[in-house]
């Protein structure tokens, strides 16, 4: 990766952001001279954003914000829906990580947030694309896929516009935590942001079970929401280097396993790979008595060191 520093003068920030606003442009270009392209852009564009956030000096990040947007408006204006579905979003999730990343939160929460925040604009942007260009942005990716005649699908949409989001996150976030310390940025993972995670989890787990009998796609949403915690969690736990956490978190594995395959036929299969939630409900009970027991444990050695 290019070695970059902290912009200190106007001048530095100003040719900063206008290097990162090109490249948004180029890219933008590209993908509309090369439609197969639009992969990258939703992966490069808040990757720009995140740097100017690091690198420049917050009162300059809406000098930024309006050139990139207007800049990409202009050079391709016959193409409005890309700066409006990709360019907006990314901005502003992009900003958004990057604030998160020097109040030095912990990563689940600096790749969550902005994807969150990434997707509710995305939805926002879906309805405006209709109305001003008369497209249905989703029925054209599914026509692009030829998933049109799949009912069923329309339930992932929410999913697969999540896992999208949370891609181009955990992307931005891979490539700059090596550059995070040179900025003297230290992310925390104390016990107070582990709760947070399992609280994030269960009420994620709990938005599925209520949504389940009513709008099954945004069910399947929490469910990814809900494993997305599971998972950091699950692989979390190999740093405490505990064996009964890890033996038990197989066994919430194979259990899934063995239930899923079992079930999925007595299942309406709307609702059939909601059982996946088994996986990460199992992992939240196991988190949250590691964490009692830890702190259990601590006590008891303290005690005895108060006495003498």
């Amino acid at each position: 990766m290019v070695e970059f520093k902290k912009n200190e003068t106007i001048i530095q920030n100003l040719t900063f952001m206008a290097l990162m606003a090109a490249i948004n442009v180029v890219f933008v270009i590209l993908s509309t001279l090369v439609p197969f392209l639009t992969l990258f852009l939703v992966f490069v564009l808040p990757l720009t954003s995140v740097t100017v956030t690091l690198y420049c000096k917050k009162r300059f990040f809406p000098i930024y914000a309006v050139a990139t947007t207007v800049l990409c408006l202009v050079v391709v204006f016959w193409n409005f829906s890309d700066t409006l579905f990709y360019v907006i979003p990314s901005i502003i999730s992009g900003f958004l990580f990057g604030i998160l990343a020097e109040k030095k939160c912990p990563s689940i929460f600096l790749i969550l947030v902005p994807t969150l925040v990434q997707v509710v604009f995305t939805y926002i942007s879906i309805p405006l694309i209709k109305l001003i260009f008369g497209l249905d942005i989703v029925s054209f990716f599914l026509n692009v896929f030829g998933l049109q005649n799949n009912p069923g699908i329309y339930l992932i949409v929410p999913s697969f516009i999540l896992l999208l989001s949370l891609i181009q996150s955990t992307l931005s976030y891979m490539v700059l935590k090596e550059e995070l310390p040179k900025l003297q940025i230290v992310l925390i993972d104390n016990n107070r942001f582990k709760y947070l995670t399992l609280i994030g989890s269960a009420i994620s787990l709990l938005l599925m079970g209520i949504l389940a009998p009513f709008i099954v796609e945004w069910s399947y949403f929490s469910l990814m929401v809900s494993l997305f915690f599971g998972i950091y969690v699950a692989i979390d736990s190999f740093n405490d280097k505990k064996l009964w956490v890890l033996i038990l978190e197989g066994v919430s594995l194979l259990l899934t396993f063995f239930i899923f395959s079992s079930c999925y036929n007595l299942i309406d299969k709307t609702h059939a790979f909601l059982l996946i939630s088994i996986f990460p409900l199992s992992i939240t009970i196991i988190a949250f008595c590691n964490i009692c027991l830890s702190k259990l444990k601590k006590k008891d050695t303290i005690k005895p060191a108060g006495k003498q």
